[in-house]
């Protein structure tokens, strides 16, 4: 994701170098810095000469910069609402909470002509016939409570249920957030006379409810808190002048808080999920294994790449800190992040 977006930084900017005039950023947080170095790279000087990180006096910066009757009193300028709002509310959307007329998902159940209760870990084939080429399929769908899976299949078969790892994948199977949007889509059939079939499955991971894969992340986050708050009373225990003490415990605190929650949550957890995705669609096309045997496979697999991900893992992260975070701090002691 990083990469992708790093290079569509690149195109941006390579195309439409004069889009940004200049950015104030006001009342950065403390990890803006970090957010900062990380796309750095992906600027170009020119770019990065029109942001201006602001600091107490970021008012005064602003005026010289714009027009004060272009400026809310709010921030420093004149300009006022008609109503005298030193916000100008009527110009600036400051935010909020969204109206409930613009709530989707009470509004379009009752458009369905047809709905079905599918237990998790089950599917729902629907069958259609293609009379011609060039038919158009389409699908409307949203779930209550959860993602589904949805794909498109040609079945090799007539006149018999097949499942779907027997039948010739069109459209990949992959999970829709439609219990959030509404989803929807159209294929172009170009097989008369053969049946298509559309399976929606319930399960969210291969074998466990969704519960008990975020208790596992509950449990992780847990940990990654527990030993950033341990490395940082070790760190004030340690014998130094009181003025320096301080920093090195928030340094403590901050660098394992930020080193766990990257090597030990978030990065194994997303490579772990990918693995085990991926082997669960090959297995599914590659062979005709029973879909619990396919699942017990797939879980297996991604047993055994934990400990081969482990010091990969722990490296990059190391090498991601020492390139941004931990320039932040170079005075300081590097903290053990084992």
């Amino acid at each position: 994701a990083v990469e992708a977006y790093g290079e569509f930084l690149c195109m941006f900017e390579e195309n439409y170098p004069e889009t940004l005039k200049r950015l104030f950023v006001v009342k950065a947080p403390k990890l803006f810095p970090v957010a900062y170095n990380l796309i750095k790279p992906f600027l170009s000087e020119d770019t990065r000469k029109k942001i201006m990180v602001l600091g107490a006096n970021w008012k005064e910066v602003l005026l010289k910069h714009i027009s004060p009757d272009q400026v809310p009193v709010e921030y420093g300028g004149t300009m006022t609402d008609p109503d005298g709002n030193p916000k100008c509310k009527s110009k600036i959307n400051y935010g909020g909470d969204i109206p409930k007329k613009y709530y989707v998902r009470d509004q379009v159940k009752q458009q369905y002509e047809h709905s079905v209760q599918i237990s998790r870990g089950s599917s729902h084939q629907v069958e259609y016939e293609i009379l011609f080429p060039g038919c158009v399929l389409r699908w409307q769908f949203m779930s209550d409570g959860a993602d589904v899976g949805f794909g498109i299949f040609l079945k090799t078969k007539m006149g018999e249920r097949q499942r779907a790892g027997e039948m010739t994948e069109v459209l990949p199977n992959q999970r829709y957030n439609s219990h959030l949007v509404p989803e929807d889509g159209t294929l172009t059939c170009s097989d008369p006379g053969i049946c298509y079939a559309n399976e929606v499955g319930e399960a969210f991971r291969s074998l466990v409810p969704a519960a008990v894969v975020w208790l596992s992340y509950g449990v992780a986050s847990s940990y990654v808190l527990a030993d950033a708050i341990d490395k940082g009373k070790k760190a004030g225990e340690v014998p130094s002048p009181e003025a320096g003490r301080s920093a090195r415990v928030t340094v403590a605190v901050v660098d394992t808080f930020v080193w766990q929650a990257l090597a030990s949550v978030a990065i194994p957890g997303f490579t772990i999920n990918r693995v085990c995705a991926a082997s669960l669609y090959v297995l599914g096309t590659a062979t005709r294994w029973p879909l619990a045997v396919r699942k017990w496979g797939t879980t297996a697999l991604g047993l055994l790449t934990i400990p081969v991900i482990i010091h990969p893992i722990d490296r990059s992260v190391d090498f991601l800190l020492d390139s941004s975070l931990r320039k932040l701090y170079p005075s300081v002691r590097k903290p053990s992040s084992s």
